[in-house]
């Protein structure tokens, strides 16, 4: 009936163009990493809102080859067929805890990399490094051995220490507001327990 183009920068003009179509309106758009603004862009203005689950679309379109317009025409006539395959969506509260996870195990990655950066300066000077490093070891650690190391060594160490003891800071926060948000969320413990069951 119509095709057309419109930026994702274009808020107002996605809103307006679901509510020019007659109701009920049903939208459908692929799952991809960023849909969850678009999401919660359309949820009040349509009466069926589906996330087509990316994989699946895929393996019923007529051709591999894909482009933005083949995608939406598939996933319109998929949509219309009524055998749209979608994927689950995750709501709040589920969502900003997801989300904080994902951060604090960000944060601990990079904690991890800045203590394999500063191992690798201790072995470059033959140092005895120390077994665990923490920003509080870190900074005892280059008191005692700090006039041993190169003196881009030494800058490296101390801006090292300070992500770290940053870093640090920041991981302390975010685990203690996942547990108040863990806390605030009715009968997950048994939830955790189930899923601890699972191998892995």
């Amino acid at each position: 009936l119509e095709v057309g183009k419109i930026a994702t920068k274009c808020r107002d003009k996605i809103v307006k163009f679901i509510n020019d179509w007659p109701k009920p309106v049903s939208v459908a758009f692929e799952a991809v990493g960023f849909y969850r603004w678009l999401w919660l862009l359309l949820e009040p203005h349509v009466d069926f809102l589906s996330l087509g689950d990316a994989g699946r679309l895929r393996a019923m379109a007529e051709r591999n080859v894909k482009t933005d317009f083949r995608d939406a025409r598939h996933i319109s006539r998929v949509l219309w067929r009524g055998d749209m395959p979608t994927s689950f969506v995750v709501g709040e509260p589920l969502y900003s805890l997801r989300q904080r996870l994902r951060h604090r195990h960000d944060l601990s990655r990079r904690a991890a990399r800045t203590k394999s950066s500063m191992k690798r300066i201790s072995l470059r000077a033959n140092l005895p490094g120390p077994k665990s490093i923490n920003g509080s070891r870190a900074v005892a650690y280059f008191d005692a051995y700090g006039n041993k190391l190169h003196f881009m060594d030494r800058e490296r160490w101390l801006d090292l220490t300070d992500q770290l003891l940053i870093l640090e800071r920041q991981l302390d926060r975010v685990t203690r507001d996942l547990s108040l948000q863990i806390e605030g969320i009715p009968d997950i413990h048994q939830d955790i327990s189930r899923l601890s069951t699972a191998p892995g």
